[in-house]
């Protein structure tokens, strides 16, 4: 069992929070040049090879690059810190922007606040994530179900997942 950062933007955070929203979706990538044909199992693409010869098919697995059923993402959000007062003394204090979208950084002297710094979600280090998922199921859909015959080669990996820490109790 592995662990592997996934990015999430504050909408997705705050669904995972409120735990109305137990499933991500990202775009399946094809490796070589060709395109995506469907799902080929557990946490496998099917991609169909370019190919010269006529009657000839060649195909390929992708795996997924969040990993397996059982191994464990954490999740990397847009962050920031913002200073705290503790008895006198200045803290720094660690804050999330989906939480917390108008934290204000800190207040100089004269009472003019300042806005928090975000940094981005790929800037994230490990000890910083409040939130552990682990993949409950993984497959291939079509990038919209509703309408299959517009792009049949736009395919997402849908991966259900439980919430391991963090979100609401």
């Amino acid at each position: 069992m592995s662990a592997r950062p996934i990015d999430l933007n504050a909408i997705e955070v705050n669904a995972i929070l409120s735990k109305t929203n137990l499933q991500i979706r990202r775009k399946v990538k094809a490796k070589s040049g060709g395109q995506i044909v469907g799902w080929g199992g557990n946490h496998i693409a099917m991609e169909e090879l370019p190919c010269d010869e006529p009657d000839t098919q060649h195909m390929r697995t992708v795996l997924c690059p969040y990993g397996q059923v059982g191994d464990r993402l954490f999740v990397r959000e847009a962050f920031g810190t913002k200073i705290q007062n503790l008895g006198g003394t200045p803290h720094e204090k660690l804050v999330y922007k989906a939480s917390e979208p108008d934290a204000v950084g800190l207040t100089d002297c004269n009472g003019k606040s300042y806005p928090v710094k975000w940094k981005t979600a790929p800037k994230m280090p490990r000890h910083h994530s409040r939130l552990l998922l682990e993949i409950q199921e993984i497959s291939v859909v079509p990038k919209n179900s509703k309408h299959k015959d517009q792009n049949p080669k736009d395919f997402m990996w849908a991966m259900k997942f439980a919430v391991i820490e963090g979100g609401a109790s």
